[in-house]
């Protein structure tokens, strides 16, 4: 229903503004809600969940509930990829926000790979030296440096500023 749609926009919409004014507690129970509403919306299996199941994720990573938002996350990366495939930039936030929580957990490689399909599928969809492209970068350098690989963090580090400094003129 109409109603319903509202809802799910105003409450989603809420989510955000929580999260950018830190109240990550409060963001993860909006998102949670968002989610709920969604499925009621659209059923199981549809785009509006896949966002907010990896929403609901990267709230649950800010407030430290690693497990949980690494079930999630994996939720939302298999719906992303069936909805919309491999080479997809929207599967690319659900691998990005994944491999953020990988990180977190210390399973670099598998970060790092997840970290790297999703920076591919950004510089295929809107150019390797778009702000999102260049925030993977950097999110890689982390990846490498964490893992003792020196060499892989400097490329990522300076793809990530060549990319930032296109923005400057």
């Amino acid at each position: 229903s109409k109603q319903l749609l509202m809802q799910e926009e105003a409450v989603n919409g809420m989510a955000m503004v929580y999260g950018r004014m830190e109240e990550f507690e409060k963001q993860r129970e909006m998102y949670r809600r968002s989610l709920q509403l969604a499925t009621r919306l659209y059923g199981e299996e549809s785009g509006v969940v896949a966002r907010s199941l990896t929403n609901l994720s990267r709230s649950l990573h800010a407030l430290g509930r690693l497990e949980k938002a690494d079930r999630i996350s994996a939720r939302a990366v298999e719906l992303h990829r069936k909805l919309y495939g491999r080479f997809d930039h929207r599967t690319g936030f659900a691998l990005y926000a994944r491999g953020k929580v990988l990180q977190k957990l210390g399973r670099y490689k598998n970060a790092g790979e997840l970290v790297e399909k999703a920076r591919a599928l950004f510089a295929e969809a809107i150019g390797p030296n778009h702000p999102h492209t260049a925030t993977m970068d950097a999110t890689l350098l982390d990846i490498y440096r964490e893992m003792g690989d020196i060499d892989e963090a400097a490329r990522h580090g300076e793809a990530a500023l060549t990319a930032y400094r296109t923005h400057l003129d």
